[in-house]
């Protein structure tokens, strides 16, 4: 339904939303603002898996050496680091507004938008790119929303 509904979109057909946490520029008027979630993600060692052979050797009281080799392997796994915020549309720039992390990129300088999940989808903007997600029907409308003001800035 969500779908459907994103889909029956155009430039024409948006109309400006009340945000008040923005200082909109003269002439610019908010399209989209909900909350989100930006997020990066890195591989990470996160354990080792394996073991070691060998033996003690008794040297004195108290004093044990050991003698023989470690052959652990790590374990690696892909860690997601999340930050909460606004994700803001307007007909001029993509704002994303939390505590630890906000961008701002005019449309003009955005490259590509690129849906990675059901649930993400990216921005990139010259050498910068933000990963945002946002829950339910709302990514939907996030990503039509900026893919639609994007185009007509292009």
């Amino acid at each position: 339904e969500a779908i459907d509904a994103a889909s029956q979109l155009t430039v024409d057909t948006l109309q400006p939303v009340d945000y008040g946490n923005l200082v909109l520029k003269e002439g610019e008027a908010v399209y989209f603002a909900a909350p989100a979630r930006t997020f990066t993600s890195k591989e990470k060692i996160t354990g080792y898996t394996g073991g070691s052979r060998g033996v003690n050797v008794h040297v004195v009281k108290g004093v044990n050496f050991r003698v023989g080799n470690h052959r652990a392997k790590p374990i690696r796994e892909t860690v997601y680091s999340f930050h909460h915020g606004d994700y803001v549309v307007t007909n001029r720039r993509i704002v994303f507004i939390g505590a630890d992390d906000h961008f701002e990129f005019k449309l003009e300088n955005v490259s590509a938008v690129k849906q990675l999940a059901d649930d993400a989808f990216t921005i990139i903007a010259g050498s910068k790119s933000k990963n945002i997600t946002l829950d339910g029907t709302d990514i939907v409308y996030a990503y039509t929303t900026t893919v639609l003001l994007v185009n007509a800035m292009a």
